[in-house]
């Protein structure tokens, strides 16, 4: 285990993935569930809370290639993209931090035809890392991101199983939110039995 390592489990740092937009942006609005890659290098992601970093560069082939991982009601012409808010990908809002999710699952995939809108593949040997209680930032957070794993140290306290934040907090109900009982844990998640 390493110092990054060491620094994320003691809540100072979160690991991050960096991504082209608009994959990014697409995790962040929860259009797409699974991250996948060619190799399980990131296995020992599963089960943590990560960042999601919009990287500088732009698929261009993304709207092509989204019909076969997003769901058909959320594809978006590549122009149109341009005219929306900074959760598009628009080129000032890349470089940045915008979401945080739980990886859940990892599956290894082959040349199949899932029944997932979120998880289809054509590329035998990827492996699907499934996202799940994913939370984008109210503003992107600049940020330089790296290939691979790498950590970052957010300048707000993050809860470590849901993600909320002090911009994004959980609603607990009559109008109530989760307040701070740890560094990196809501009072939510206390109630829902996890320990601190």
């Amino acid at each position: 285990m390493n110092s990054e390592e060491r620094l994320a489990i003691a809540g100072k740092r979160i690991p991050v993935l960096t991504l082209w937009q608009p994959w990014a942006t697409w995790i962040a609005w929860g259009w797409k569930t699974i991250e996948t890659r060619t190799h399980n290098k990131f296995a020992s992601l599963l089960g943590k809370r990560i960042a999601i970093h919009a990287g500088q560069k732009i698929d261009r082939n993304a709207e092509h290639t989204s019909r076969f991982c997003i769901p058909p009601r959320h594809i978006l012409d590549m122009g149109q993209m341009a005219k929306l808010p900074w959760k598009t990908g628009e080129p000032k809002h890349r470089g940045s931090v915008i979401a945080t999710a739980e990886v859940s699952e990892i599956i290894p995939c082959c040349n199949t035809l899932h029944t997932s809108p979120s998880l289809v593949f054509e590329v035998e040997g990827l492996v699907g890392y499934t996202l799940k209680n994913v939370r984008a930032f109210p503003e992107p957070i600049p940020a330089k991101g790296k290939q691979g794993i790498w950590y970052w140290e957010s300048p707000f306290p993050i809860c470590r199983v849901c993600g909320c934040t002090e911009f994004n907090a959980c609603n607990v109900g009559l109008g109530d939110t989760c307040h701070w009982v740890a560094d990196d844990l809501c009072s939510a998640c206390v109630t829902r039995g996890v320990q601190i």
